[in-house]
Formats: C-alpha cells, structure tokens, sequence
C-alpha cells in the first residue's frame, strides 16, 4: 500500500493588523475648559485602551473651524479683510496652521457707502501640546479696524466695519487614526 506523505504545516499567519480613520465635530461648548493637550491624551488612551505600545500608532488632529460674518469697508475687498481678520486671529500662526477665507458675499444686503456683509471661514490647526482652553476665537475690533484701514479703508468705517464682526459657528473638527500592528 502506498504510503501517505507526512502532513504539511499550516502555513504561518501574519500578525493582526487594524486600521480604522474616525472624523468627529463637535460645538466649542462642548469642549469648554478643556485643553487641546488633555483632549489629546484622552483620546490616544481611548483608542488603544491604555498607552500604545510599540507597533501602535495613534494620529489625533484638531481643527477649529469658525464661521464669521464682518462688514467689509468701502474700498476694501474681501481677500484683504479675510487678511486683516486673519493677522488679528491667527496671531503669528502662518497657513496652513491658521488661515482666514472669504466664503460669500450675500448679494442684495448692501450697506450705506457699499459695505457688504461677507461670510468667512477661520481654520486654525490646534497645537496638541497646547493646555490653553479650547474656546472659540475672538476679534478686536479696534486692532481689526487698524488693520483694515491700512488696507486703503477710512479708520471710522473700518471700525464700524470691524465692531460688527459676528461668530456664527464655531466647530472642533477632531480626526483619529488608529494603527495596530
């Protein structure tokens, strides 16, 4: 009788391996009093259920997203006044870490000497080691209407211009991407 060949090993398998991307947004509030620095641990620890160890990456970004309403000056056009709200929000922070947009100009609600509202958007990458408190960003409107008038606008219209400077929205945009290998 013919005999049978030894069995074969199975073949080995490779490690485990797991890798998930989870976008969350959330209202500033939500956050209030906590620091991009606690947020951060906090959700690293989640992830992995505890500290990573090696062969464990955790990726956390934080980005707040501002939607800001603000009458540009006559003579002023809205890339400049996104500058001029982008010196006063940003501080020393350059693009792509913080940046100020014009989203829209809302046609038909002109103002007296051709003001318009204009809608923008503020993006600010928020540093993880930060212990500042999350919160939602403020405009002076006195060093934003200084700004805006070096931008060819008059000083009394950039600074009602600039007083009337709202927040609509306010949102942290939190990305977490998990690796275990």
């Amino acid at each position: 009788s013919p005999t049978s060949p030894p069995p074969t090993t199975p073949p080995t398998l490779p490690p485990l391996a797991f890798e998930t991307t989870s976008t969350l947004r959330l209202q500033t509030q939500a956050l209030a009093g906590i620091s991009p620095a606690t947020l951060h641990g906090s959700l690293v620890t989640a992830a992995v259920g505890g500290e990573p160890s090696s062969g464990t990456s955790v990726v956390v970004t934080l980005l707040m997203q501002t939607q800001i309403t603000a009458v540009v000056p006559t003579g002023v056009t809205p890339p400049q006044m996104a500058l001029a709200l982008q010196s006063e929000l940003c501080d020393l922070l350059a693009p792509p870490i913080c940046s100020v947009v014009a989203a829209t100009a809302s046609a038909g609600r002109r103002r007296r000497r051709l003001q318009e509202d204009i809608s923008f958007s503020a993006q600010t990458v928020l540093e993880a080691t930060s212990t500042a408190p999350i919160a939602s960003p403020t405009v002076n409107a006195t060093s934003l209407a200084m700004a805006a008038s070096f931008l060819k606008g008059s000083p009394r219209w950039a600074f009602a211009a600039a007083s009337s400077v709202t927040h609509r929205d306010c949102l942290i945009s939190i990305s977490l991407s998990t690796s275990i290998h």
